[in-house]
């Protein structure tokens, strides 16, 4: 872990396979190779379409889902407010929600 990091994320993947009626299971990569270091003080944004990998992420750093392979270093706590459209406000900004 690199020194003043809070977060250190190395080759961080996250398979889920998926079950079908009679044919071969097929697996998706919700998060492949995913490695970084936030240092304490920065402030970071998740942004990425739909199916990028951003609440499995968050998932994953608050305890809630395993990653299939890969580390994660937390310097503290984390607590997840992951819900979709929860208290948000249509008459605001992005910013102002």
């Amino acid at each position: 872990m690199i020194k003043d990091c809070v977060i250190s994320i190395k080759e961080l993947t996250k398979t889920y396979v998926m079950k079908s009626n009679g044919a071969q299971d097929a697996t998706f990569n919700a998060l492949s190779s995913l490695s970084l270091d936030i240092k304490k003080g920065e402030r970071w944004g998740l942004i990425g379409k739909n199916g990028s990998g951003k609440s499995t992420l968050l998932l994953i750093l608050s305890s809630i889902l395993k990653p299939s392979s890969g580390e994660v270093h937390i310097d503290g706590s984390i607590s997840h407010i992951l819900e979709v459209g929860g208290n948000f406000i249509p008459d605001l900004t992005g910013r102002e929600n």
